[in-house]
């Protein structure tokens, strides 16, 4: 499978849990595909372990578990646990190249909606004040620290720099 995959995808490869959580924290990726049994035994079910593991690390990220245990009480539980699908070996590449791509629209999708509702909730909360610049941050971290406070805190600074609206940003 990882020749099938490697010319349309930045593939990574690991052998044990170990290496795939390494993987997983050091590449970030998108989208897994994961085997049921890292070891090859039969009995074995480090795959299943390491989807809560996985999603732990990214929330968003999208795992394809891949296994030779096809067993219908296997897939269940997989997406159970948060796998996004679930393929019996031997594999239909093609098929597979299409959730690939799916689950990776999705996990952009999400990536996405997420900045966006983050944009929107700093906007909220500081009333319209827009910046993104390291000294804007700064703004934004000592807005933070003081609200909810119960001192008196004393905004300065020169006309039109936007005093009244940090003010009003702190409740």
């Amino acid at each position: 499978m990882y020749f099938a995959l490697k010319g349309d995808y930045t593939v990574l490869q690991a052998e044990d849990s170990q290496s795939a959580m390494q993987q997983v924290r050091q590449g970030r990726p998108a989208v897994v595909c994961l085997d049921l049994s890292l070891t090859g035994a039969e009995d074995e079910r480090e795959g299943l372990d390491l989807i809560g593991r996985f999603l732990e690390i990214d929330p968003a990220l999208k795992i394809i578990m891949v296994t030779a245990h096809g067993q219908k009480e296997n897939a269940l539980l997989c997406i159970d646990r948060g796998a996004y699908d679930f393929f019996s070996k031997p594999v239909d590449i093609a098929e597979l190249k299409i959730v690939i791509n799916r689950a990776f629209y999705l996990y952009q999708l999400e990536r996405e909606k997420q900045e966006l509702q983050d944009e929107l909730l700093t906007r909220d909360r500081f009333d319209g004040i827009i910046g993104s610049s390291e000294a804007m941050r700064q703004v934004f971290n000592l807005i933070k620290s003081v609200s909810g406070s119960d001192y008196t805190v004393l905004v300065t600074g020169e006309s039109g720099t936007g005093k009244e609206l940090v003010a009003r940003s702190i409740p």
